[in-house]
Protein backbone atom coordinates (compact mmCIF):
# COMPACT_ATOMS: atom_id res chain seq x y z
CA UNK A 1 0.00 0.00 0.00
CA UNK A 2 2.86 2.36 0.84
CA UNK A 3 4.57 1.57 -2.44
CA UNK A 4 1.40 2.46 -4.35
CA UNK A 5 1.27 5.81 -2.61
CA UNK A 6 4.94 6.43 -3.38
CA UNK A 7 4.34 5.65 -7.07
CA UNK A 8 1.42 8.12 -7.13
CA UNK A 9 3.70 10.79 -5.69
CA UNK A 10 6.36 9.92 -8.25
CA UNK A 11 3.85 10.24 -11.09
CA UNK A 12 2.84 13.70 -9.87
CA UNK A 13 6.47 14.79 -9.71
CA UNK A 14 6.95 13.61 -13.31
CA UNK A 15 3.97 15.76 -14.34
CA UNK A 16 5.42 18.71 -12.41
CA UNK A 17 8.75 18.24 -14.19
CA UNK A 18 7.06 18.04 -17.59
CA UNK A 19 5.09 21.20 -16.87
CA UNK A 20 8.22 23.02 -15.61
CA UNK A 21 6.91 23.41 -12.07
CA UNK A 22 10.17 21.92 -10.82
CA UNK A 23 13.66 21.94 -12.32
CA UNK A 24 15.93 18.99 -13.02
CA UNK A 25 17.99 19.57 -9.84
CA UNK A 26 14.86 19.38 -7.72
CA UNK A 27 13.80 16.26 -9.59
CA UNK A 28 17.15 14.58 -8.92
CA UNK A 29 16.90 15.46 -5.25
CA UNK A 30 13.38 14.05 -5.11
CA UNK A 31 14.45 10.90 -6.98
CA UNK A 32 17.14 10.13 -4.41
CA UNK A 33 14.66 10.54 -1.56
CA UNK A 34 12.01 8.52 -3.40
CA UNK A 35 14.42 5.64 -4.09
CA UNK A 36 15.42 5.58 -0.43
CA UNK A 37 11.78 5.46 0.65
CA UNK A 38 11.07 2.63 -1.81
CA UNK A 39 14.03 0.63 -0.50
CA UNK A 40 12.83 1.06 3.08
CA UNK A 41 9.28 0.03 2.09
CA UNK A 42 10.59 -3.10 0.30
CA UNK A 43 12.80 -4.00 3.27
CA UNK A 44 9.92 -3.62 5.72
CA UNK A 45 7.63 -5.65 3.49
CA UNK A 46 10.25 -8.41 3.33
CA UNK A 47 10.66 -8.36 7.12
CA UNK A 48 6.89 -8.63 7.60
CA UNK A 49 6.68 -11.58 5.20
CA UNK A 50 9.51 -13.33 7.05
CA UNK A 51 7.87 -12.59 10.40
CA UNK A 52 4.58 -14.07 9.17
CA UNK A 53 6.38 -17.20 7.98
CA UNK A 54 8.02 -17.63 11.38
CA UNK A 55 4.77 -16.91 13.23
CA UNK A 56 2.84 -19.37 11.07
CA UNK A 57 5.35 -22.13 11.76
CA UNK A 58 5.04 -21.75 15.56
Amino acid sequence: MLQEELFEIFQQVIVDLDEARIDSDSFQSFTFTWETAMKIARDREKMLREFRLVSDSL
